[in-house]
């Protein structure tokens, strides 16, 4: 019998673990308040974006019964806090709302359909701006 004996790597916001370092993963995590974005290239933004909404979530109750409370914000109050309607940032900010025991549900917001949506966006904005610069360097010769 052989015993290995492994070191493991474990993000220090979200416990996300890899036999390998987690130093990038760390940097973009959705966990990281002071996150870079993997996505708009955002940076030090959350911190004073999470203060602003701590005061808009709203207590909601299921059927009425007080037992059952749960927290809500509204979509729109986050888009209104963002210079981009980046999703990653939209769902750092809804897990970080969420990280001191609180569930926070935001019902409009589906991250994989506004990931594709946005990447859809941005890539042709790319292609545009390959293609205006292919044009004028044509134009240069």
């Amino acid at each position: 019998m052989t015993i290995k004996t492994k070191k493991v790597y474990y993000c220090d916001f979200c416990n996300k673990h890899s036999l390998r370092p987690l130093i990038e993963h760390e940097k973009r995590c959705t966990m990281n308040i002071n996150r870079i974005c993997g996505m708009c290239g955002a940076f030090n933004q959350l911190p004073i974006i999470i203060e602003k909404l701590q005061s808009k979530i709203k207590i909601k109750h299921y059927d009425d019964a007080k037992e059952f409370e749960y927290y809500a914000i509204d979509l729109n109050d986050i888009l209104a806090e963002l210079e981009e309607d980046c999703p990653a940032c939209i769902l750092s900010i809804i897990r970080l709302l969420s990280a001191n025991g609180k569930l926070i549900e935001c019902q409009e917001f589906n991250y994989e359909k506004a990931k594709e949506e946005w990447w859809k966006l941005h890539n042709e904005e790319q292609d545009e701006n390959y293609e205006m610069e292919f044009y004028y360097h044509d134009i240069d010769r």
